[in-house]
């Protein structure tokens, strides 16, 4: 299989589909700090289709407060699944933050099953 990145994220999640390998999930996390607090990690599997479709869905940081609430709560009502696993400031610093967040991020996949 070959697909192109630049040709967006969609394209591949439509490739990777095809190609028998699904549902795919998205993963993200925030709070990459050990001594600023926990590092948390999601992933989420959403369906296909216009209805599965999240409106306004992008970079949290651009978004205001209200409408980060407003996405999420729109998440949590159309995802198939969604999972989110908390690593504490001491588990960051045990296994330094790259690590911590490469752990988090496989543990929230393992946590959809």
């Amino acid at each position: 299989m070959s697909v192109r990145i630049g040709k967006g994220i969609y394209r591949y999640e439509q490739a990777l589909t095809r190609a028998g390998f699904g549902p795919v999930a998205g993963t993200d996390e925030a709070g990459r700090g050990a001594c600023a607090g926990p590092l948390v990690a999601a992933a989420v599997v959403l369906g296909s289709g216009k209805k599965h479709q999240i409106t306004g869905l992008r970079d949290s940081k651009l978004l205001t407060a209200a409408a980060r609430d407003r996405v999420y709560q729109e998440i949590l009502d159309k995802a198939i699944a969604v999972s989110w696993v908390r690593v504490e400031p001491a588990e960051c610093d045990q296994l330094g933050i790259h690590n911590a967040d490469i752990q988090a991020l496989r543990r929230a996949l393992v946590k959809l099953d």
